[in-house]
């Protein structure tokens, strides 16, 4: 894959990742006010652990097959990769039917962990278990729809992956909208029946993702069922393929679970910790609903890194096969400035305007304590970003174990910081020890890519160094921005116009400093390549 051809599956990957991740907050805000902070924290409690799930039924086989579909294509040998498609197909809906069952059936005990048996406030033991209930059916059909995606990044074909995740979160997102529409204006009016509802809804989403990638198969099918260009290739049989791919998948499931885990220790360390200092369980669902209101506000800016990640494995595998040390490090460096240039100025935003940017998007009322909450996720994109990308690094050159390890050690250490950081520091401890849990795999994965792959960390940093200064300018100047409006506008403003005016105004600060000076400086041409360089004047 030319360096060219990989920047592109990159931006295309990027773009329709962000439109995706960008439907699928926009919907939380009427959604929420629709069913109420313990109608959203009840959602949640039906999504965490069928993330959990989605990974374990699919077993880390798409990006697998994404890695060993690209391997045997670049030796020319195109059938194994097509048998290992078909056979993958029928074993991954058998693990969806088995997941399927085990979440049906585990549903009482999961909701039991949530919120216990005996609790007047907040949600009931049975409200969560239907819920979870309604939405493992997507287990279904979600498994063998991500091994169709990872077939086509096999073969460098980014479009069915991407624009079958942007009709998939649609189809989810208005289904969601509606069904509480209904059910909360013109129906029973339950907000447990919404919520049910709702988390059917990515069932239905999954079933339309998968004929878009029906689409994109007679669209390609030209280039993908084409004979073998060697004569003589050894064919592997089915056990040689699937040895070999269960070795590189189990690192890919376990790599897969790095955000669902984080989030359920969060999202099952919060309710008793609060409990146990006094709070009711409506209390404590409060502060566990915040804290999954503004995570889907900090995992925004990883659209980047799970682009990058998705293009790199085939790309990272194909050079390292061929022996291509100069584009391999060429793909590394790139990769590195790009996420750190684009999610840089996502913190400083956050960081700088966290009170203000919650209040407009879920609420005023609760902008005290959710800036609190938001100000401390701020940076929670950049450490999660680089541990995506270094995983897939790891995994594109053959050193899936030490992705595993690094991934078990930063969850221990985020295991261990978790109860005693939510004591000290309520919901804003949650970030905090995932930061730290984060470094901990990230240094790891660091020492692994410079002691394997020979990569050379000394430049990487020179380049970056132009990146920290111009985001230290960004930050001072919103700094005076922020403070400049707050001076200026008249103390008798609505509170939702105020803050939409200096988060409006800072944004728009932010773009023109940041990109203005990367522009002349010629760092954006760098990072973005010759279409955003400054044109020289003759």
């Amino acid at each position: 894959m030319s360096k060219q051809s990989f920047l592109q599956g990159a931006a295309l990957l990027t773009f329709t990742m962000f439109l995706s991740k960008i439907l699928g907050f926009i919907y939380v805000i009427p959604f929420t006010k629709l069913v109420g902070n313990q109608g959203y924290i009840l959602f949640e409690y039906a999504y965490k652990p069928y993330a959990i799930m989605l990974s374990l039924a699919t077993m880390g086989l798409p990006s697998a097959v994404s890695k060993f579909v690209s391997k045997y294509n670049a030796l020319g040998d195109y059938e194994t990769g097509r048998r290992l498609f078909k056979s993958g197909i029928i074993i991954l809906t058998a693990t969806g039917i088995l997941f399927t069952a085990i979440l049906y059936i585990g549903a009482p005990q999961i909701a039991e962990w949530y919120v216990g048996k005996e609790h007047t406030t907040g949600n009931s033991m049975e409200d969560v278990t239907y819920v979870i209930r309604m939405v493992c059916f997507a287990l279904l059909i979600v498994p063998p729809m991500a091994l169709g995606r990872g077939f086509f990044q096999g073969f460098q074909k980014m479009s069915p992956t991407g624009i079958s995740q942007v009709i998939e979160q649609l189809v989810r997102i208005i289904m969601i909208l509606v069904v509480s529409i209904v059910v909360m204006h013109y129906g029973s009016g339950e907000m447990r029946t919404a919520v049910g509802w709702s988390s059917f809804a990515a069932f239905v989403g999954a079933i339309f993702s998968v004929l878009v990638l029906i689409y994109y198969w007679f669209k390609y099918k030209s280039e993908i069922i084409q004979p073998n260009n060697k004569q003589g290739l050894e064919k592997p049989t089915l056990w040689a393929m699937y040895k070999e791919l269960i070795l590189s998948s189990v690192p890919f499931v376990i790599v897969s679970l790095a955000i669902p885990i984080h989030q359920s220790i969060d999202i099952f360390s919060i309710n008793p910790v609060l409990q146990g200092q006094g709070k009711t369980l409506a209390e404590a669902e409060y502060v566990n609903s915040i804290v999954s209101l503004v995570q889907k506000i900090a995992i925004i800016p990883i659209v980047f890194a799970n682009a990058f990640a998705l293009t790199l494995v085939p790309s990272i595998t194909r050079s390292f096969v061929e022996k291509n040390k100069q584009e391999l490090d060429a793909q590394i460096t790139k990769t590195f400035e790009i996420i750190l240039f684009l999610t840089l100025p996502c913190f400083i935003f956050f960081w700088v305007f966290a009170k203000d940017t919650f209040g407009i998007l879920l609420g005023t009322a609760q902008a005290e304590y959710g800036g609190q909450v938001t100000a401390a996720y701020s940076s929670y994109s950049i450490f999660l970003s680089f541990f995506l990308v270094t995983a897939a690094i790891l995994q594109g050159i053959n050193k899936q174990k030490f992705a595993v390890g690094s991934l078990i050690a930063g969850c221990l250490v985020k295991l261990a910081l978790s109860m005693p950081f939510i004591q000290m520091f309520s919901g804003s401890g949650t970030a905090y020890s995932s930061i730290i849990g984060f470094t901990v795999s990230i240094g790891l994965n660091f020492y692994v890519i410079k002691k394997h792959a020979q990569f050379n960390f000394s430049k990487l940093f020179k380049q970056v160094a132009y990146v920290f200064g111009l985001s230290i300018v960004t930050t001072l100047v919103l700094f005076l921005t922020k403070h400049g409006l707050i001076t200026l506008l008249p103390l008798h403003m609505a509170t939702y116009i105020h803050s939409l005016i200096i988060v409006c105004v800072g944004g728009i600060v932010a773009a023109i400093v940041y990109l203005g000076i990367s522009y002349f400086t010629g760092l954006l041409g760098y990072y973005l390549g010759a279409r955003f360089k400054r044109k020289s004047r003759a």
